[in-house]
Formats: structure tokens, sequence, C-alpha cells
């Protein structure tokens, strides 16, 4: 048992000593091969394309609610009583509506007399975005229905149409604003100016 015992140690002690010849022999033997780990990160990246942006900025809405939605399973197109899901989402951002100002277009008739061009206007971004779920009512039998997706649920705030609500609700203001940023502008060039605003 001893001599099996014996030749056991003996084989590892082969082994390991074999492979710390092989792992570090390069570095103390000359002419020994060296074995070694070789390692490459890379990273590619192209910029496909740079687009300068002229936006104007002409209003900010501070915007601010409570989203909801809520689910539950049916079986036979009848909703099973005790599975229904609700979830209650606070929101709050500032929503910021404009033109693009490279669209905008200043033309003199006559002396003194001006025409300014007004693109339609846009929802230009937003920002200070803040989302918190305040609040879920699960039935006994909720498990049968699939969870509500938060992200899904915040998205929907910032939908297209959402944004052209934003924008229809306040056209006038807008037209407002418009009038008095770039009037004041104009005056600040001819004092004696008329102008006149063509709205998209």
């Amino acid at each position: 048992m001893r001599k099996i015992i014996k030749s056991f140690i003996a084989v590892v002690l082969v082994l390991v000593i074999g492979g710390c010849i092989m792992v570090f022999g390069g570095r103390f033997i000359p002419g020994f091969p060296s074995f070694s780990i070789s390692s490459k990160t890379t990273d590619s990246q192209v910029i496909t394309a740079i687009k300068r942006t002229e936006q104007v900025s002409l209003l900010q809405l501070g915007i601010q609610g409570i989203t909801s939605k809520t689910e539950s399973s049916k079986v036979f197109n009848h909703e099973v009583r005790g599975s229904q899901r609700a979830k209650y989402i606070q929101y709050n951002f500032d929503a910021k509506l404009g033109v693009e100002g490279k669209d905008v277009t200043v033309t003199s008739t006559h002396e003194h007399e001006y025409i300014v061009g007004i693109p339609k206007f846009i929802f230009i971004g937003y920002n200070n975005a803040k989302y918190q779920v305040v609040a879920e009512n699960n039935g006994a039998l909720s498990w049968t229905t699939p969870n509500i997706d938060s992200t899904e649920l915040i998205n929907k705030l910032l939908s297209d149409k959402v944004k052209n609500q934003y924008l229809q609700s306040n056209n006038q203001t807008l037209k407002d604003q418009t009038k008095v940023f770039y009037s004041s502008i104009i005056t600040g060039v001819d004092p004696d100016a008329h102008i006149t605003f063509q709205f998209t």
C-alpha cells in the first residue's frame, strides 16, 4: 500500500514540476520554448452620420400626473373574478416644444417690412423625468394574469399621439411666444420693423 502511495506522490510531483518547467522554463532557461496566454481586445466604432440641429425651444411644460393600467384573465370571454392586476405610476417631467430654427424664413418685402415663415411646431424633448410606482392592486388569483410592464406604461406617456396632444393644446401659446421671440430679434436689428408671421 505504501508503494502505491509513494508511486502516486511521485507521479503528482513529476506532473507539477513538469508543468512549472513548461510555464516558467522560457523565463529562466535560454532557448526553452515559452508558454504564455495571448489576449486581444478590439473595439470597432463607426460614426454613420453627424446632423446639426438648430431647434428653438419656445415653451416648456411642467407635466405631472398618475397613469394606471388594469388587466385580468378571461375564460370563454368572461373575466375571472379575483384575477385582476392594477398598477399606478406617478410621473413628472419637463416637456420642451418649439420649432426647427433652420426652417424659419425671414423675408424683407419693403423697407422695414418683414414676413417670418414659421414651420410646424415640434416636440423637442423632455428632461427631469421621474417615475415611481405608487400602488399595485392584485387579486387573489392575480397569478393567472401576466405582470404589467412598467416600461411599456411609461413609454405610452410619450407616444406620438400624446406629443401631438401637447402641441395642439398649446398651439396658441406657441404662436404668441414665437412672435415675441422672433420680433425681439428683428427689432434688435431694425427698431422700425413691421413684422407679419405666417404659420404652417
